[in-house]
């Protein structure tokens, strides 16, 4: 199931206070996120897993290492069956493929589980949103036990799950092994160079349940 509401804007005041209690998912102290290897851009189908590993055991029904193997199964499965699985081992997965493969395993998870999970895209469609939405957006849905996914570009490319938002950081469960990155560099740099980070706006995630 999908959901695409933009979040609405909160008042300052409200999110400086959001911030300050830097809300994370406790189940990111207990579990460490499942690692790609060096020469495979896989890590769409890895930051699939580790999400739902997390809200599986945010709900208090976490998903096992053999449940997980056989969600990473099904994955490669599906690319084979679309001939897609060369390609997002040399190249990684477009974003439409990810979304589309992210939507299976989290219906088989929920299967798995007996749980409603829901798949939220709160900016489909959209390319730019300010960094502070964005940013309030994730605090929010942290706080409300939903890991976010999402692909950043830039010095670090490639998805994953965001776990974790403090003032001046977003914390990652990542299949790189990448623990945050500075909110600051995902501005534009001095004399107009890109941002050291680049986050994909429509592909930001909430997992929730």
């Amino acid at each position: 199931m999908e959901q695409a509401n933009e979040p609405a804007a909160i008042e300052p005041a409200c999110l400086e206070r959001l911030l300050k209690r830097q809300p994370r998912l406790r189940s990111h102290q207990q579990l460490y996120p499942y690692a790609h290897g060096h020469f495979d851009g896989l890590c769409g189908l890895y930051s699939a897993l580790n999400g739902l590993r997390l809200l599986s055991a945010e709900c208090r029904k976490p998903l096992d290492d053999a449940q997980c193997e056989t969600l990473f199964r099904d994955g490669i499965r599906w690319l084979q069956d679309r001939q897609r699985l060369s390609d997002a081992l040399r190249y990684g997965l477009r974003m439409r493929s990810w979304v589309a493969l992210l939507k299976r395993l989290t219906s088989r998870a929920a299967r798995m589980l007996g749980l409603d999970i829901v798949v939220e895209r709160p900016f489909r469609g959209l390319k730019a949103v300010p960094l502070g939405l964005i940013v309030e957006a994730t605090a929010q849905a942290v706080q409300d036990r939903k890991p976010v996914l999402l692909l950043l570009k830039g010095a670090y490319g490639g998805y994953t799950v965001v776990c974790g938002v403090s003032p001046a950081r977003l914390r990652l469960f990542d299949s790189y092994g990448r623990s945050w990155i500075r909110i600051r560099s995902c501005l534009p740099a001095a004399k107009g160079r890109a941002p050291r980070h680049q986050i994909d706006v429509a592909s930001i995630t909430f997992l929730a349940a």
